[in-house]
């Protein structure tokens, strides 16, 4: 008696592996920023001296916020890539320490105009502190993505998982159907 393949299992285990590839792919560019991120430049001991404390960079970024300043939003990122061009926004003020998570530390700046709200994201590289902007290199940097990460690889396993079943139930109830009554084409 031949037996019916209902699935096919390397399909599965291909839409299974995928969260995991997709994750690789974005560790390897968070590897990449990580060697190429940070300018020697703002790495000079003037600038280690200037920033080896978080205060004078909280001071220094809200000033840049303020002033919409990006040429100094690059010293203060210590990166390579300027930002592009950043609104002035004259009533951004340093509102309060939030948290240490992990290496980082969290400042929670306010716009007094229309009570917005902007979390800056500080940590020390090569002694001194640089702003590390919200995007893919902090989020895998600060392990932020394991947040995001797990519970959607359980989403995903449990849908492949639950489609996978209904068309394995689907299939071999054609199958039983057939059994049965037979192949019932009509002529």
């Amino acid at each position: 008696m031949k037996t019916k393949k209902y699935i096919d299992w390397q399909y599965v285990i291909g839409l299974m592996a995928l969260p995991l590839v997709i994750l690789g792919f974005l560790m390897l560019i968070y590897l990449v920023q990580d060697r190429l991120r940070y300018n020697p430049a703002y790495f000079t001991q003037e600038y280690i001296q200037r920033y080896k404390i978080p205060s004078t960079l909280t001071d220094d970024l809200e000033k840049a916020i303020q002033q919409g300043d990006s040429n100094q939003m690059a010293v203060l990122q210590g990166t390579r890539q300027v930002p592009g061009k950043l609104q002035p926004l004259p009533k951004v003020r340093f509102l309060v320490f939030w948290e240490k998570a992990g290496k980082y530390n969290n400042y929670l700046f306010f716009d007094f105009s229309d009570y917005h709200r902007y979390m800056q994201h500080v940590k020390e590289v090569n002694g001194r502190y640089v702003v590390v902007p919200e995007g893919l290199y902090y989020y895998m940097d600060s392990g932020g993505w394991r947040l995001f990460f797990g519970p959607a690889a359980v989403i995903w396993w449990l849908l492949v998982i639950l489609f996978t079943g209904g068309v394995w139930v689907y299939r071999s109830m054609r199958g039983v159907r057939e059994d049965l009554w037979g192949s019932q084409q009509k002529e």
